[in-house]
């Protein structure tokens, strides 16, 4: 599997890293804690960029155990996907080397899943994206626009932070009790929520 090292420039959002992340967060409820921004690696010397400058990663955050989940859906999933890295909980995967080792990163990333995908990935269109995820999971997610999926994603993450409260410090003293996981199930009533998605953009 291709894995696409970081160029120097920053190359805004791409279609599929955004579908992949909106889809993430619906499947694993899990929170979107950030996609595309222009930064370089932190604590990177000489500075490097990292995927998030060129739209190429996606952080999730949430409970330990939907975190945990999901990076291994991440992993066992990569090479339909494209994911090329996955780093969670001091571990890092990449397709390079097709196994979890320690990371010694300035993050340990315990609070969010950090993820990279291939440039064909994320050059895929928001509907081929879905295509791959729906066929990988047997979900017909393919029959939401990209606006409802973004909508979709919202009421997810405005979900979890609503239980979890500042994402910024999830993981610690936080248990997985059954209301979280029932009102976060609710907030994925997919056709509920997509219809609202509809009400939005017909009013605007």
């Amino acid at each position: 599997m291709m894995f696409d090292e970081v160029g120097p420039d920053c190359a805004g959002e791409q279609p599929g890293m955004e579908a992949l992340q909106a889809w993430m967060c619906l499947e694993h409820t899990l929170a979107d804690s950030g996609t595309y921004v222009c930064k370089y690696i932190s604590g990177s010397d000489p500075p490097k960029r990292s995927f998030h400058a060129e739209g190429r990663a996606g952080d999730l955050s949430g409970y330990p155990l939907p975190m945990s989940r999901g990076a291994l859906f991440l992993v066992g999933h990569a090479e339909e996907i494209g994911v090329q890295e996955v780093i969670y909980d001091r571990r890092i995967w990449r397709s390079t080397y097709q196994e979890w080792r320690k990371f010694t990163g300035k993050d340990p990333h315990t609070s969010h899943i950090h993820y990279a995908i291939n440039w064909q990935a994320a050059r895929r269109s928001t509907e081929a994206m879905l295509a791959v995820l729906a066929a990988t999971k047997g979900r017909p997610v393919t029959q939401f626009s990209p606006e409802q999926l973004t909508q979709l994603k919202l009421v997810v993450t405005a979900t979890i932070r609503e239980h979890m409260g500042d994402l910024g410090h999830t993981s610690a003293g936080k248990p997985v009790t059954p209301s979280f996981v029932n009102a976060a199930r609710r907030a994925v009533d997919l056709e509920r929520v997509a219809r609202k998605a509809d009400v939005g953009k017909a009013e605007g």
